[in-house]
């Protein structure tokens, strides 16, 4: 049971990660949001 919410937490995880730089790719382009900008 343990491990199937670990799995269920880094799915997740990724996937926050995933929507938030697409996000703000769209927005200022991949290189402007991991420099800061």
């Amino acid at each position: 049971m343990t491990m199937v919410l670990t799995i269920l937490q880094l799915i997740s995880a990724v996937t926050v990660t995933l929507v938030v730089l697409f996000q703000s790719g769209k927005r200022s382009g991949l290189s402007g949001s991991i420099s800061g900008g």
